[in-house]
């Protein structure tokens, strides 16, 4: 997982990548599960796969799925992001 922290809120805002196919709930679990905090809310949507050429080769790159996570403000700093 990816992530970037917005500045400049009372509330942290963490944006993590995941797999396409996590659900809300699933994101919310396992982000307080890996870095023990407490989550108040979860935004998600879809990044689409680009088309990709090399060449003669035509391919799509890997859809994904980008997950907005607000930290309640109780909750501890994540490290690194």
């Amino acid at each position: 997982m990816e992530g970037q922290r917005e500045r400049g809120r009372s509330q942290p805002l963490v944006h993590l990548r995941g797999p396409p196919k996590a659900n809300k709930h699933e994101i919310r679990e396992a982000v307080e599960k890996l870095f023990d905090v407490k989550v108040m809310a979860v935004h998600t949507m879809k990044v689409r796969a680009k088309h990709r050429r090399v060449r003669y080769q035509v391919g799509l790159t890997r859809q994904w799925k980008k997950a907005m996570v607000r930290l309640t403000p109780q909750s501890k700093a994540i490290e690194g992001f």
